[in-house]
């Protein structure tokens, strides 16, 4: 995806947030805002997942529990 300046976040509970520029994306991804189960557009109409975002860092997974894994989300 482009570097737009309108993105729009869709929560599991199908919450839409946005418009947001693509710093004010990072920074939600940062701030755990954006997590697995999130997806994101630029037009509300095609979603695709938040962790396919590569500027968004979502890289990383923990395992909250043996054999029960949390991910990936942005590291900070």
């Amino acid at each position: 995806m482009a570097n737009v300046s309108n993105w729009y976040v869709k929560a599991e509970d199908g919450n839409v947030y946005g418009p947001a520029d693509e710093a004010k994306l990072i920074a939600w991804a940062k701030d755990g805002r954006i997590d697995p189960s999130s997806f994101v557009s630029t037009d509300r109409i095609s979603w695709s997942p938040a962790q396919t975002l590569p500027q968004l860092e979502m890289k990383w997974q923990i395992e909250t529990e043996p054999g029960k894994v949390f991910g990936p989300f942005n590291r900070a």
